[in-house]
């Protein structure tokens, strides 16, 4: 896990997308861009996410059981940008 600080516009997401960029071979299931701009509760976080992975899902589990177990064995690489108000939100599903 990476996380990149700093002011608004000196270019974190421009860096991490070329990094994603350069590793992109490494991470089989994809690198995806999680733009959590717009997530205003921190309870939509975890739909956020499986939404930008395009998982399909219209049962009645857990939305973080949902994603663990669709990214279980897969090598992905998760960018999630815009998160400063959701710091600690993000913490469950890094970890998990």
């Amino acid at each position: 896990m990476v996380t990149l600080t700093g002011v608004g516009g000196v270019g974190k997401t421009r860096l991490a997308m070329r990094l994603a960029d350069e590793v992109r071979r490494a991470f089989p299931a994809g690198v995806w861009l999680v733009d959590l701009t717009a997530v205003e509760a921190p309870e939509l976080l975890v739909h956020a996410v499986g939404e930008a992975l395009e998982i399909q899902d219209r049962s009645a589990r857990p939305a973080l059981q949902v994603l663990v177990e669709n990214l279980r064995g897969k090598q992905a690489l998760l960018l999630l940008d815009n998160c400063e108000h959701l710091v600690s939100e993000c913490a469950e599903p890094a970890d998990r």
